[in-house]
């Protein structure tokens, strides 16, 4: 592999060997154009991505797009990239954003001038920023967390390759089996960190800095009355039956959320119909009936230990549910701690401002699980997961917010098991994600 002279670029100081050795090759001019990079969450997916942008910056190289799947992401990388240099224009493109655009420019001129334009694969994926896109040149585009589009990465990829105006194309992605882009896997260029980042955890941190606890609670019998009587509307429920048991295994407010919608359906014309309105009805009153929950105290209990243990802990808590973790924002306000809390209808600017504060202060940070896509909290002492995700590579993503390559102190995972067992499989998934119980 030729090397280029990096002797200048301070874009590779910071940098694990592993990172400089692709930020080098990608970047380096006999390099292929077209790479997948496999980077397990916490691996500096990210931070590789930014260093790159920042050096092509400094070799006067100047039209670059970063692709999202998601609003989340954009405003992330939004942020992330505000210093990145003064003289280059960051630009969030949504899909009115590019009629604006469009219309400023003259007819037969290229409307993407240079910059860094942040794109959501939904307005991508309109014909007209579609067909603009991929017939202007672009020194780099950046998708990033390919996999969760890998059904679209492949209509994508095609149409950028057969135009030909992309010099280097990076499709990033979490540590997930590559099979899932078979379709153009022999196109591209596969850099996997997987036994890199897998060798430096088992050798130096895993054991050492990471540990993961179970906290017990018994729900209330008026919680396993709910239960009960869900589980029994399995047939009735249909397709919401699903949504509502795990919703209601985060926490019953977030059960009630999703319930107060489906009692709003128009008048029943039909028997099934009357059923499913009177399952809800019957369901919404056994929550109102509900007056204690174990779960919340149980979380309340473990933060008082955690903060007369060490005064200064920062603790991050997150719900896989926006309603949950606005539940358990409201119950804790009560509790001596500086409480912080960031979801995704909040401003972009307020929750970088909470966040900052946060990694500054300590305190208690409350999120769910979306709106932390892109935060580094390789900081934080404590995480507690409040609630699970079904996917065990989803919780790997979760966990890599916290499990990070810069992590140099210990942090504490805590999630919660219910004794009473009336989510059958939730010990099993806990086992799944190697979690034991707390003594």
């Amino acid at each position: 592999m030729s090397k280029f002279n990096s002797q200048d670029s301070t874009s590779i100081k910071t940098l694990a060997p592993f990172q400089a050795n692709f930020f080098e090759f990608l970047l380096d001019k006999k390099s292929p154009p077209y790479h997948l990079l496999i980077a397990p969450p916490g691996s500096g997916k990210t931070h590789i991505s930014i260093a790159i942008i920042t050096e092509m910056i400094k070799r006067k190289l100047r039209h670059f797009i970063i692709l999202c799947p998601t609003g989340t992401l954009m405003e992330f990388w939004h942020l992330a990239l505000q210093n990145l240099a003064e003289d280059i224009p960051i630009t969030l493109v949504r899909r009115s954003d590019f009629r604006e655009i469009e219309a400023a420019t003259p007819i037969g001129q290229n409307p993407w001038k240079e910059g860094v334009y942040i794109l959501s694969l939904k307005a991508f994926k309109h014909e007209d920023v579609y067909t603009s896109i991929i017939k202007s040149p672009w020194d780099l585009i950046l998708i990033d967390e390919a996999h969760e589009i890998y059904q679209d990465v492949s209509t994508i990829f095609s149409n950028l390759v057969r135009e030909g105006q992309v010099r280097r194309l990076l499709l990033a992605s979490a540590g997930v089996e590559i099979e899932i882009f078979s379709d153009i896997i022999e196109s591209l260029t596969v850099t996997n960190w997987q036994t890199e980042f897998e060798a430096i955890f088992t050798n130096k941190r895993k054991a050492d800095l990471i540990m993961k606890r179970v906290c017990s609670y018994q729900r209330s019998s008026e919680e396993l009355k709910f239960f009960k009587t869900l589980k029994s509307a399995e047939s009735i429920l249909g397709i919401v039956y699903n949504s509502l048991i795990d919703q209601a295994s985060s926490s019953i407010f977030a059960a009630e959320k999703l319930l107060t919608p489906l009692s709003n359906v128009p008048e029943p014309k039909n028997t099934e119909e009357d059923n499913f309105k009177n399952r809800i009805k019957e369901l919404q009153k056994l929550i109102d009936e509900i007056s204690f929950d174990p779960k919340i105290e149980a979380l309340k209990g473990l933060l008082i230990k955690l903060r007369t243990e060490d005064s200064n802990v920062s603790v991050s808590i997150i719900s896989q549910y926006l309603s949950t973790a606005s539940y358990i924002s409201n119950s804790l306000i009560d509790l001596d701690y500086i409480k912080y809390y960031i979801v995704d209808i909040l401003p972009s600017d307020f929750r970088q401002k909470a966040f900052n504060r946060f990694r500054q202060e300590g305190g208690v940070l409350i999120s769910d699980a979306t709106t932390l896509i892109g935060y580094d909290l390789g900081f934080a002492d404590v995480a507690i997961f409040y609630d699970l995700p079904q996917d065990k590579e989803k919780m790997e993503q979760i966990e890599g917010r916290f499990n990070r390559i810069n992590r140099t102190k210990k942090c504490t995972f805590y999630t919660f098991l219910d004794q009473s067992g009336v989510m059958a499989t939730e010990k099993e998934r806990l086992s799944r994600y190697g979690y034991i119980e707390m003594r």
